[in-house]
């Protein structure tokens, strides 16, 4: 009975599996190494912060206060790092122009 539980297939565990499938196999058809190919920590920032947003919609929907409440502060940390990036380019331009 234990063994037939553990060979049940999962959707969720199936979903994450098929998931990593993907990402290695395009990963193994991309040239690796080249910078360009690579997204930037800006690109990466604010990637996690629409996933963030989605989630604590989500956690809200479900009633689940905690949950929301901590994926709140995952997001506007997110938001601020990319707010002082965008101000730290302001002042490169503006230390740049004069």
């Amino acid at each position: 009975m234990i063994e037939r539980r553990c060979n049940r297939a999962q959707p969720g565990r199936e979903r994450a599996d098929n998931i990593r499938t993907s990402i290695v196999s395009q990963t193994s058809t991309q040239t690796l190494g080249a910078p360009m190919d690579q997204p930037s920590k800006m690109e990466n920032l604010q990637f996690a912060q629409g996933i963030l947003r989605e989630l604590r919609q989500k956690a809200e929907a479900d009633g689940e206060k905690l949950l929301t409440y901590l994926i709140d502060m995952a997001y506007l940390e997110a938001s601020d790092r990319i707010r002082a990036h965008w101000i730290g380019h302001e002042n490169e331009n503006r230390r740049a122009k004069g």
